[in-house]
């Protein structure tokens, strides 16, 4: 009885040796530089529009900025979709997501509104700083 005991906790004891049960996904260096560099897109954006154009005479006229949403939107979905792609990454797919309807409603109101105040283009910035921060510090953990 001992003997067979013991062959069992050592059988046991090699196999958990072996097994590795992963909570995150893997660390994916391009999928951080792909934040990172998507970040600096958004923020020169809006630091471009803050500080070259002028609420005043259609200077903010959704029509000049239309391209740079589209542009970014895209970015956005492309990050989420590859989110989506890797298992257990929950967290980032929801950051994402989070990310592209704020982003889309930002748009829209610019759109609708035909202009953007300066305030709303800080507020704007500082939400999507936040959002990016969170989705760079998640993948940086990832490689724990």
């Amino acid at each position: 009885m001992k003997r067979t005991t013991l062959k069992l906790i050592f059988i046991l004891g090699i196999l958990s040796l072996s097994c590795k049960v992963r909570l995150l996904p893997d660390y994916h260096a391009a999928m951080e530089q792909k934040i990172e560099d998507l970040a600096k897109h958004v923020d020169a954006f809006y630091t471009n529009m803050l500080f070259d154009t002028e609420e005043q005479n259609n200077g903010r006229a959704y029509q000049k900025f239309s391209k740079f949403y589209h542009q970014i939107e895209y970015e956005l979905k492309w990050l989420l979709y590859r989110n989506q792609a890797r298992p257990l990454n929950q967290n980032s797919v929801k950051i994402c997501q989070n990310a592209l309807e704020l982003w889309q409603k930002y748009k829209k109101q610019h759109q609708d509104k035909n202009t953007i105040s300066n305030a709303n283009i800080e507020l704007n910035m500082k939400y999507l700083e936040s959002i990016f921060t969170s989705l760079i510090l998640s993948e940086h953990l990832k490689k724990q």
